[in-house]
Protein backbone atom coordinates (compact mmCIF):
# COMPACT_ATOMS: atom_id res chain seq x y z
CA UNK A 1 0.00 0.00 0.00
CA UNK A 2 1.56 3.43 -1.13
CA UNK A 3 -0.24 6.34 1.05
CA UNK A 4 1.53 9.65 1.21
CA UNK A 5 4.15 11.36 -1.21
CA UNK A 6 6.79 8.79 -2.01
CA UNK A 7 7.92 10.13 -4.59
CA UNK A 8 11.41 10.44 -5.38
CA UNK A 9 13.22 13.04 -2.63
CA UNK A 10 14.26 15.23 -5.70
CA UNK A 11 12.10 13.96 -8.90
CA UNK A 12 8.99 12.93 -9.72
CA UNK A 13 10.47 9.29 -11.45
CA UNK A 14 8.47 6.01 -10.68
CA UNK A 15 9.06 3.33 -8.37
CA UNK A 16 10.70 0.55 -9.37
CA UNK A 17 9.08 -2.86 -9.45
CA UNK A 18 10.69 -5.63 -9.33
CA UNK A 19 8.23 -8.96 -9.15
CA UNK A 20 6.01 -9.87 -6.71
CA UNK A 21 3.93 -13.52 -6.40
CA UNK A 22 0.63 -11.19 -4.92
CA UNK A 23 -1.22 -14.91 -6.86
CA UNK A 24 0.18 -16.56 -3.28
CA UNK A 25 -1.84 -14.34 -1.23
CA UNK A 26 -5.02 -14.81 -3.02
CA UNK A 27 -6.57 -13.46 0.28
CA UNK A 28 -5.70 -9.95 -0.52
CA UNK A 29 -8.89 -7.44 -1.35
CA UNK A 30 -6.27 -5.48 -3.63
CA UNK A 31 -2.52 -6.09 -4.57
CA UNK A 32 -1.76 -2.53 -4.88
CA UNK A 33 -3.22 0.42 -3.54
CA UNK A 34 -2.42 4.27 -2.88
CA UNK A 35 -5.42 5.08 -0.24
CA UNK A 36 -4.21 9.11 -0.51
CA UNK A 37 -2.22 11.75 -1.29
CA UNK A 38 0.53 11.20 -4.01
CA UNK A 39 2.34 8.91 -5.22
CA UNK A 40 5.43 8.50 -8.08
CA UNK A 41 3.14 8.73 -11.30
CA UNK A 42 5.16 5.79 -12.96
CA UNK A 43 4.96 2.59 -12.53
CA UNK A 44 7.33 0.48 -14.03
CA UNK A 45 11.02 -1.28 -13.98
CA UNK A 46 13.97 -0.19 -13.82
CA UNK A 47 14.58 -0.12 -17.30
CA UNK A 48 11.34 1.48 -17.69
CA UNK A 49 9.91 -1.81 -19.11
CA UNK A 50 6.38 -3.66 -18.17
CA UNK A 51 6.41 -3.91 -14.67
CA UNK A 52 6.25 -7.66 -14.31
CA UNK A 53 3.65 -8.45 -11.84
CA UNK A 54 1.65 -11.18 -10.91
CA UNK A 55 -1.76 -10.05 -9.46
CA UNK A 56 -4.56 -11.72 -7.45
CA UNK A 57 -6.45 -14.27 -9.97
CA UNK A 58 -10.07 -12.25 -10.23
CA UNK A 59 -13.29 -14.41 -8.88
CA UNK A 60 -15.56 -15.28 -12.19
CA UNK A 61 -17.81 -12.26 -10.80
CA UNK A 62 -15.22 -9.51 -12.13
CA UNK A 63 -15.07 -6.28 -11.25
CA UNK A 64 -18.75 -5.42 -11.10
CA UNK A 65 -18.35 -4.39 -7.34
CA UNK A 66 -14.71 -3.64 -7.37
CA UNK A 67 -14.23 -6.17 -4.37
CA UNK A 68 -13.76 -8.77 -2.88
CA UNK A 69 -10.39 -8.71 -5.28
CA UNK A 70 -9.36 -5.74 -7.07
CA UNK A 71 -5.53 -5.02 -9.11
CA UNK A 72 -5.28 -1.28 -8.37
CA UNK A 73 -7.17 0.81 -6.02
CA UNK A 74 -6.15 4.14 -6.53
CA UNK A 75 -7.52 6.94 -3.74
CA UNK A 76 -4.97 9.08 -4.78
CA UNK A 77 -3.23 11.19 -7.51
CA UNK A 78 -3.44 9.37 -11.03
CA UNK A 79 -0.21 7.36 -12.08
CA UNK A 80 0.55 5.27 -15.07
CA UNK A 81 0.86 1.05 -14.64
CA UNK A 82 2.91 -0.70 -17.61
CA UNK A 83 2.19 -4.31 -18.42
CA UNK A 84 3.39 -6.29 -20.67
CA UNK A 85 0.90 -7.60 -23.09
CA UNK A 86 2.65 -10.93 -24.91
CA UNK A 87 3.39 -12.34 -21.46
CA UNK A 88 3.20 -15.75 -20.89
CA UNK A 89 1.77 -14.88 -17.40
CA UNK A 90 -1.74 -14.40 -17.77
CA UNK A 91 -1.96 -12.43 -14.50
CA UNK A 92 0.46 -9.60 -15.61
CA UNK A 93 -2.00 -7.47 -17.00
CA UNK A 94 -4.20 -5.80 -14.40
CA UNK A 95 -7.75 -5.50 -15.00
CA UNK A 96 -9.82 -4.84 -12.17
CA UNK A 97 -8.60 -0.80 -11.32
CA UNK A 98 -10.56 2.32 -11.58
CA UNK A 99 -9.94 3.98 -14.90
CA UNK A 100 -10.18 7.14 -13.64
CA UNK A 101 -6.73 7.48 -11.98
CA UNK A 102 -4.86 4.21 -13.43
CA UNK A 103 -4.11 4.75 -17.04
CA UNK A 104 -2.70 0.88 -18.57
CA UNK A 105 -0.08 1.42 -20.84
CA UNK A 106 0.96 -1.95 -23.04
CA UNK A 107 5.09 -1.99 -22.63
CA UNK A 108 7.56 -4.68 -23.90
CA UNK A 109 8.71 -7.71 -21.86
CA UNK A 110 10.23 -6.83 -18.15
CA UNK A 111 12.39 -9.94 -17.49
CA UNK A 112 11.94 -10.66 -13.22
CA UNK A 113 14.65 -12.47 -11.44
CA UNK A 114 12.92 -13.39 -8.75
CA UNK A 115 16.08 -14.63 -6.77
CA UNK A 116 18.00 -11.79 -5.01
CA UNK A 117 22.14 -12.40 -5.80
CA UNK A 118 24.53 -13.72 -3.18
CA UNK A 119 24.81 -12.07 -0.07
CA UNK A 120 28.57 -12.50 -0.62
CA UNK A 121 30.48 -10.89 -3.56
CA UNK A 122 32.98 -13.43 -4.55
CA UNK A 123 36.62 -11.59 -3.98
CA UNK A 124 37.42 -11.81 -8.05
CA UNK A 125 34.70 -9.80 -8.79
CA UNK A 126 34.49 -7.10 -5.39
CA UNK A 127 36.54 -4.59 -7.34
CA UNK A 128 34.91 -4.84 -10.31
CA UNK A 129 31.54 -4.45 -8.71
CA UNK A 130 32.88 -1.44 -6.47
CA UNK A 131 34.32 0.47 -9.72
CA UNK A 132 30.89 -0.31 -11.72
CA UNK A 133 29.05 1.73 -8.94
CA UNK A 134 31.09 4.24 -8.73
CA UNK A 135 30.81 4.91 -12.58
CA UNK A 136 26.97 4.65 -12.37
CA UNK A 137 27.06 6.92 -9.47
CA UNK A 138 29.25 9.55 -11.54
CA UNK A 139 26.51 9.31 -14.41
CA UNK A 140 23.69 9.88 -12.22
CA UNK A 141 25.22 12.49 -10.57
CA UNK A 142 26.34 14.04 -13.84
CA UNK A 143 22.37 13.52 -15.26
CA UNK A 144 21.11 15.11 -12.12
CA UNK A 145 22.82 18.37 -12.20
CA UNK A 146 21.68 18.37 -15.90
CA UNK A 147 18.17 18.04 -14.80
CA UNK A 148 18.57 20.45 -12.06
CA UNK A 149 19.66 23.10 -14.51
CA UNK A 150 16.89 22.52 -16.45
CA UNK A 151 14.19 22.74 -13.37
CA UNK A 152 13.31 26.36 -13.11
CA UNK A 153 15.93 27.57 -15.46
CA UNK A 154 18.33 26.46 -13.46
CA UNK A 155 17.86 28.83 -10.19
CA UNK A 156 14.49 28.07 -8.81
CA UNK A 157 14.79 30.41 -5.78
CA UNK A 158 15.53 32.98 -8.81
CA UNK A 159 12.42 32.60 -10.69
CA UNK A 160 10.01 32.18 -7.43
CA UNK A 161 11.12 35.81 -6.50
CA UNK A 162 10.17 36.97 -10.23
CA UNK A 163 6.54 35.48 -9.93
CA UNK A 164 6.27 36.91 -6.55
CA UNK A 165 7.35 40.14 -7.96
CA UNK A 166 5.18 40.34 -11.09
CA UNK A 167 3.55 44.30 -11.35
CA UNK A 168 1.49 44.78 -14.70
CA UNK A 169 4.31 46.47 -16.07
CA UNK A 170 6.24 42.97 -16.18
CA UNK A 171 3.84 40.69 -16.55
CA UNK A 172 3.79 39.80 -19.95
CA UNK A 173 7.56 39.44 -19.69
CA UNK A 174 7.75 37.53 -16.85
CA UNK A 175 4.59 34.96 -18.52
CA UNK A 176 7.19 34.59 -21.43
CA UNK A 177 9.41 33.59 -19.14
CA UNK A 178 7.44 31.09 -17.39
CA UNK A 179 6.59 29.37 -20.44
CA UNK A 180 9.92 29.08 -22.13
CA UNK A 181 11.02 27.26 -18.74
CA UNK A 182 7.72 24.92 -19.20
CA UNK A 183 7.52 22.06 -18.52
CA UNK A 184 10.58 22.33 -16.09
CA UNK A 185 8.11 24.43 -13.41
CA UNK A 186 9.21 23.34 -9.78
CA UNK A 187 5.60 22.69 -7.79
CA UNK A 188 6.68 25.77 -5.23
CA UNK A 189 6.95 28.31 -8.76
CA UNK A 190 3.41 27.22 -9.64
CA UNK A 191 2.00 27.14 -6.60
CA UNK A 192 3.31 31.03 -6.71
CA UNK A 193 1.84 31.36 -9.85
CA UNK A 194 -1.53 29.87 -8.38
CA UNK A 195 -1.13 32.63 -5.69
CA UNK A 196 -0.30 35.57 -7.69
CA UNK A 197 -3.24 37.86 -7.93
CA UNK A 198 -1.60 39.95 -10.87
CA UNK A 199 -1.88 36.83 -12.95
CA UNK A 200 -5.47 36.28 -14.54
CA UNK A 201 -7.33 32.80 -14.65
CA UNK A 202 -6.38 32.31 -17.82
CA UNK A 203 -2.84 32.88 -17.37
CA UNK A 204 -2.77 30.20 -15.00
CA UNK A 205 -4.24 27.78 -16.79
CA UNK A 206 -2.15 28.30 -19.61
CA UNK A 207 0.81 28.20 -17.22
CA UNK A 208 -0.43 25.05 -15.75
CA UNK A 209 -1.30 23.13 -18.57
CA UNK A 210 2.02 23.31 -19.98
CA UNK A 211 3.51 21.28 -16.79
CA UNK A 212 1.56 18.18 -16.88
CA UNK A 213 3.96 16.43 -14.75
CA UNK A 214 3.63 18.63 -11.70
CA UNK A 215 0.26 18.61 -12.52
CA UNK A 216 -0.40 14.88 -11.87
CA UNK A 217 0.98 15.86 -8.44
CA UNK A 218 -1.42 15.64 -5.75
CA UNK A 219 0.30 18.96 -4.46
CA UNK A 220 0.07 21.01 -7.34
CA UNK A 221 -3.22 19.51 -7.61
CA UNK A 222 -4.69 20.25 -3.95
CA UNK A 223 -3.46 24.32 -4.93
CA UNK A 224 -5.43 24.09 -7.88
CA UNK A 225 -8.59 23.30 -6.24
CA UNK A 226 -7.69 25.61 -2.88
CA UNK A 227 -7.70 28.65 -5.63
CA UNK A 228 -11.52 27.82 -6.55
CA UNK A 229 -11.03 30.62 -9.22
CA UNK A 230 -10.87 28.31 -12.21
CA UNK A 231 -13.87 28.19 -14.43
CA UNK A 232 -15.11 24.99 -15.63
CA UNK A 233 -13.78 25.17 -18.76
CA UNK A 234 -10.28 25.82 -17.46
CA UNK A 235 -10.84 22.95 -15.08
CA UNK A 236 -11.48 20.83 -17.77
CA UNK A 237 -8.28 21.99 -19.67
CA UNK A 238 -6.30 20.88 -16.75
CA UNK A 239 -7.61 17.70 -16.27
CA UNK A 240 -7.29 16.95 -19.75
CA UNK A 241 -3.55 18.34 -19.61
CA UNK A 242 -2.63 15.88 -17.07
CA UNK A 243 -2.50 13.06 -19.99
CA UNK A 244 -0.07 15.15 -22.03
CA UNK A 245 3.56 13.66 -21.84
CA UNK A 246 6.42 16.20 -23.02
CA UNK A 247 10.24 15.91 -23.18
CA UNK A 248 10.46 16.15 -19.18
CA UNK A 249 8.85 12.73 -19.10
CA UNK A 250 12.23 11.24 -20.73
CA UNK A 251 14.84 13.18 -19.01
CA UNK A 252 12.99 11.51 -15.41
CA UNK A 253 12.86 8.40 -16.89
CA UNK A 254 16.34 8.07 -17.54
CA UNK A 255 17.12 10.18 -14.42
CA UNK A 256 15.63 7.43 -12.66
CA UNK A 257 16.82 4.51 -14.62
CA UNK A 258 20.29 5.75 -13.83
CA UNK A 259 19.53 6.07 -9.64
CA UNK A 260 17.44 2.61 -9.71
CA UNK A 261 20.72 0.73 -11.17
CA UNK A 262 23.15 2.97 -8.67
CA UNK A 263 20.69 1.84 -5.81
CA UNK A 264 20.86 -2.14 -6.82
CA UNK A 265 24.92 -2.30 -7.29
CA UNK A 266 25.07 -0.15 -4.10
CA UNK A 267 22.89 -2.57 -2.00
CA UNK A 268 24.76 -5.54 -2.98
CA UNK A 269 27.56 -3.95 -1.82
CA UNK A 270 25.65 -3.03 1.53
CA UNK A 271 24.69 -6.65 1.82
CA UNK A 272 28.13 -7.80 1.18
CA UNK A 273 30.02 -5.53 4.10
CA UNK A 274 26.72 -6.44 6.42
CA UNK A 275 27.38 -10.42 6.24
CA UNK A 276 31.01 -10.46 7.02
CA UNK A 277 31.76 -13.36 9.00
CA UNK A 278 34.12 -11.23 11.45
CA UNK A 279 32.61 -7.85 12.04
CA UNK A 280 30.37 -5.57 10.13
CA UNK A 281 32.94 -2.83 7.66
CA UNK A 282 30.93 -0.14 9.49
CA UNK A 283 33.08 1.87 6.89
CA UNK A 284 32.29 0.64 3.84
CA UNK A 285 28.44 0.00 4.25
CA UNK A 286 28.30 4.49 5.09
CA UNK A 287 30.35 4.92 2.21
CA UNK A 288 28.23 2.46 -0.28
CA UNK A 289 25.07 3.79 1.55
CA UNK A 290 26.03 7.56 1.31
CA UNK A 291 26.80 6.84 -2.94
CA UNK A 292 23.19 5.75 -2.97
CA UNK A 293 22.61 9.72 -2.82
CA UNK A 294 18.85 9.71 -1.46
CA UNK A 295 17.42 10.93 1.61
CA UNK A 296 16.28 7.21 3.03
CA UNK A 297 19.83 5.84 2.44
CA UNK A 298 21.76 9.49 4.30
CA UNK A 299 19.22 8.07 7.48
CA UNK A 300 20.80 4.82 7.46
CA UNK A 301 24.26 6.38 7.06
CA UNK A 302 23.12 8.16 10.12
CA UNK A 303 22.66 5.12 11.72
CA UNK A 304 26.22 3.64 11.16
CA UNK A 305 27.44 6.72 13.32
CA UNK A 306 25.56 5.82 15.93
CA UNK A 307 26.35 2.24 15.78
CA UNK A 308 29.70 3.14 17.30
CA UNK A 309 28.65 5.80 19.36
CA UNK A 310 29.94 8.84 17.15
CA UNK A 311 27.16 11.43 17.82
CA UNK A 312 28.64 14.58 17.10
CA UNK A 313 28.91 13.04 13.16
CA UNK A 314 25.48 11.22 13.52
CA UNK A 315 24.31 15.48 14.00
CA UNK A 316 26.58 16.78 11.41
CA UNK A 317 24.96 14.01 8.77
CA UNK A 318 21.90 15.09 9.79
CA UNK A 319 22.33 18.82 9.01
CA UNK A 320 23.80 18.38 5.77
CA UNK A 321 21.04 16.62 4.85
CA UNK A 322 19.16 19.92 4.54
CA UNK A 323 20.98 21.46 1.82
CA UNK A 324 22.26 18.40 0.02
CA UNK A 325 18.62 17.31 -1.09
CA UNK A 326 16.90 20.08 -1.03
CA UNK A 327 14.08 18.96 0.89
CA UNK A 328 10.13 19.83 -0.01
CA UNK A 329 7.62 20.58 2.63
CA UNK A 330 6.60 17.33 3.21
CA UNK A 331 9.96 15.95 3.39
CA UNK A 332 11.03 18.63 5.97
CA UNK A 333 8.48 17.72 8.27
CA UNK A 334 9.41 13.70 7.77
CA UNK A 335 12.82 15.30 8.45
CA UNK A 336 12.02 16.99 11.20
CA UNK A 337 10.49 13.98 13.18
CA UNK A 338 13.29 11.82 11.97
CA UNK A 339 15.53 14.44 13.80
CA UNK A 340 13.67 14.47 17.13
CA UNK A 341 13.82 10.47 16.81
CA UNK A 342 17.40 10.37 16.18
CA UNK A 343 17.98 13.40 18.90
CA UNK A 344 16.49 10.57 21.43
CA UNK A 345 18.83 8.05 20.50
CA UNK A 346 21.84 10.44 20.76
CA UNK A 347 21.02 11.38 24.52
CA UNK A 348 20.27 7.28 25.31
CA UNK A 349 23.67 6.82 23.73
CA UNK A 350 25.47 10.25 25.79
CA UNK A 351 23.69 8.43 28.71
CA UNK A 352 25.08 4.68 28.04
CA UNK A 353 21.30 3.62 28.45
CA UNK A 354 19.46 0.77 26.80
CA UNK A 355 15.82 1.58 25.16
CA UNK A 356 14.44 -0.22 27.94
CA UNK A 357 15.62 2.56 30.05
CA UNK A 358 14.05 5.05 28.57
CA UNK A 359 12.79 7.95 30.91
CA UNK A 360 9.36 9.54 30.64
CA UNK A 361 10.30 12.28 28.35
CA UNK A 362 12.44 10.26 26.23
CA UNK A 363 9.02 8.07 25.94
CA UNK A 364 6.35 11.21 25.41
CA UNK A 365 8.78 12.23 22.54
CA UNK A 366 8.63 8.70 20.89
CA UNK A 367 4.93 8.89 21.36
CA UNK A 368 4.56 12.68 19.82
CA UNK A 369 6.04 10.87 17.02
CA UNK A 370 4.69 7.71 16.58
CA UNK A 371 1.42 9.15 15.83
CA UNK A 372 2.36 9.82 12.84
CA UNK A 373 2.27 6.41 11.88
CA UNK A 374 2.27 7.09 8.36
CA UNK A 375 5.92 8.33 8.12
CA UNK A 376 9.36 6.02 8.27
CA UNK A 377 10.09 8.02 12.03
CA UNK A 378 6.11 6.61 13.39
CA UNK A 379 6.87 3.35 12.16
CA UNK A 380 10.29 3.29 13.94
CA UNK A 381 9.07 5.29 16.92
CA UNK A 382 6.32 2.58 17.40
CA UNK A 383 8.13 -0.18 16.76
CA UNK A 384 10.49 1.13 20.19
CA UNK A 385 7.51 1.47 21.86
CA UNK A 386 6.37 -1.89 21.67
CA UNK A 387 10.09 -3.23 22.30
CA UNK A 388 10.39 -0.78 25.75
CA UNK A 389 6.45 -2.16 26.83
CA UNK A 390 7.63 -5.71 26.91
CA UNK A 391 7.24 -7.26 23.15
CA UNK A 392 8.73 -6.67 19.59
CA UNK A 393 5.19 -6.24 17.75
CA UNK A 394 5.64 -4.91 14.37
CA UNK A 395 3.51 -3.30 12.50
CA UNK A 396 2.43 -5.02 9.26
CA UNK A 397 0.69 -3.59 6.48
CA UNK A 398 -3.00 -2.70 6.75
CA UNK A 399 -4.72 -3.92 3.30
CA UNK A 400 -7.28 -2.15 2.04
CA UNK A 401 -11.02 -3.91 2.04
CA UNK A 402 -14.43 -2.95 0.47
CA UNK A 403 -14.85 -0.55 2.96
CA UNK A 404 -11.49 1.83 2.38
CA UNK A 405 -12.48 2.01 -1.30
CA UNK A 406 -12.41 5.92 -2.35
CA UNK A 407 -14.63 6.70 -4.71
CA UNK A 408 -13.37 9.43 -7.63
CA UNK A 409 -15.04 11.86 -9.55
CA UNK A 410 -15.96 10.80 -13.02
CA UNK A 411 -14.74 12.78 -16.25
CA UNK A 412 -18.20 14.43 -16.63
CA UNK A 413 -18.17 15.39 -13.36
CA UNK A 414 -16.60 18.57 -11.48
CA UNK A 415 -13.64 17.87 -9.90
CA UNK A 416 -14.24 18.61 -5.98
CA UNK A 417 -12.41 18.41 -2.91
CA UNK A 418 -13.10 14.98 -0.93
CA UNK A 419 -15.02 15.93 2.06
CA UNK A 420 -12.72 14.76 4.98
CA UNK A 421 -8.74 14.61 4.66
CA UNK A 422 -8.98 10.98 7.02
CA UNK A 423 -5.43 10.60 7.69
CA UNK A 424 -5.00 6.86 9.61
CA UNK A 425 -4.46 8.75 12.95
CA UNK A 426 -5.33 6.76 15.95
CA UNK A 427 -2.71 4.81 17.65
CA UNK A 428 -2.54 2.33 20.57
CA UNK A 429 -0.38 2.72 23.11
CA UNK A 430 1.15 0.30 24.74
CA UNK A 431 1.05 -2.45 22.00
CA UNK A 432 1.13 -5.47 22.59
CA UNK A 433 -0.01 -3.82 26.37
CA UNK A 434 -1.09 -6.06 29.50
CA UNK A 435 -3.16 -3.50 31.31
CA UNK A 436 -4.66 0.06 30.37
CA UNK A 437 -4.51 0.90 26.51
CA UNK A 438 -4.12 4.41 25.47
CA UNK A 439 -5.33 5.12 21.86
CA UNK A 440 -4.30 8.52 20.61
CA UNK A 441 -6.56 9.56 18.03
CA UNK A 442 -7.25 13.29 15.69
CA UNK A 443 -10.53 13.94 14.25
CA UNK A 444 -10.64 16.01 10.79
CA UNK A 445 -12.06 19.80 10.67
CA UNK A 446 -15.68 19.73 10.65
CA UNK A 447 -16.05 16.30 12.44
CA UNK A 448 -16.94 17.17 16.05
CA UNK A 449 -17.92 13.17 17.26
CA UNK A 450 -17.01 9.72 16.77
CA UNK A 451 -16.86 6.45 17.80
CA UNK A 452 -14.16 4.28 18.50
CA UNK A 453 -14.36 0.54 18.65
CA UNK A 454 -12.59 -2.72 20.26
CA UNK A 455 -13.53 -5.94 18.45
CA UNK A 456 -12.03 -9.74 19.48
CA UNK A 457 -11.19 -12.20 16.60
CA UNK A 458 -14.57 -13.27 16.14
CA UNK A 459 -15.60 -9.99 15.03
CA UNK A 460 -17.78 -9.32 18.28
CA UNK A 461 -17.62 -5.86 19.06
CA UNK A 462 -16.62 -5.90 23.17
CA UNK A 463 -15.81 -1.70 23.89
CA UNK A 464 -17.18 1.34 22.51
CA UNK A 465 -15.41 4.49 23.27
CA UNK A 466 -16.49 7.78 22.48
CA UNK A 467 -14.15 10.44 21.26
CA UNK A 468 -14.45 14.25 20.63
CA UNK A 469 -13.51 17.37 18.55
CA UNK A 470 -9.38 17.42 18.28
CA UNK A 471 -6.90 15.53 19.32
CA UNK A 472 -7.12 13.47 22.35
CA UNK A 473 -7.14 10.60 23.58
CA UNK A 474 -8.76 7.51 25.07
CA UNK A 475 -8.41 5.09 27.61
CA UNK A 476 -9.57 1.15 27.41
CA UNK A 477 -8.87 -1.53 30.40
CA UNK A 478 -8.12 -4.58 29.03
CA UNK A 479 -7.50 -6.83 32.09
CA UNK A 480 -11.51 -8.31 32.03
CA UNK A 481 -10.16 -9.45 28.64
CA UNK A 482 -8.07 -12.53 27.83
CA UNK A 483 -4.68 -12.91 25.88
CA UNK A 484 -4.89 -12.58 22.25
CA UNK A 485 -4.90 -10.35 19.16
CA UNK A 486 -7.98 -7.74 18.99
CA UNK A 487 -8.86 -5.07 16.54
CA UNK A 488 -9.49 -1.46 16.60
CA UNK A 489 -11.40 1.37 14.47
CA UNK A 490 -12.28 4.59 14.18
CA UNK A 491 -15.62 5.39 13.07
CA UNK A 492 -16.73 8.95 11.72
CA UNK A 493 -20.56 9.77 10.66
CA UNK A 494 -19.32 8.97 6.90
CA UNK A 495 -16.36 6.89 6.98
CA UNK A 496 -14.30 4.74 9.15
CA UNK A 497 -10.08 4.35 9.01
CA UNK A 498 -8.44 1.58 8.64
CA UNK A 499 -8.88 -1.46 11.89
CA UNK A 500 -5.91 -2.13 13.39
CA UNK A 501 -4.43 -4.72 15.38
CA UNK A 502 -4.33 -4.54 19.22
CA UNK A 503 -1.87 -7.43 21.10
CA UNK A 504 -3.20 -8.48 24.85
CA UNK A 505 -0.25 -10.09 27.11
CA UNK A 506 -0.87 -11.37 30.03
Amino acid sequence: MANGQNNNIAFNTGLTYLCNRNAETAGNATDFAVVEGSIAELQRSQDNRAAGNTFTPTPASGCSTGFPYEHLSNGGSPFRYFYNPLSANAEEEPFCFPAATVVKIQDIENECNLDAPSEEVPDKDLADLQEKVLETRGDFLTAYEAYLNLLDGGDSGELFNKVEGITLLNRGTRLNELYNTSPYLSAQVLQEVINQPLLSSAHKTEVLKRNPESLRKAETREQVLDYGGFSGVEMDTLRAARARTTPRDSVEQALGSKQAILHLGANRLIRHYLVDTSAWQLDSIRFWTTAKWSAPAAYRAVDTYLATGDTTAARAALQSMETDFGLDPAQEQEHELMKTLKEVDIARISQGKGWHELGEAELKALEDIAYYGSTGAGVRAQNILNAFYGAGHYHEPILPTGIQALSTPGSNRPETRKAHQVPAQVQAFPNPARQSVTFRYTLPEGIEQAELSIQDVNGQTIAVLPVVEGQATASWDSRPYPAGLYFYTLHLPNHRLATQKLVILR
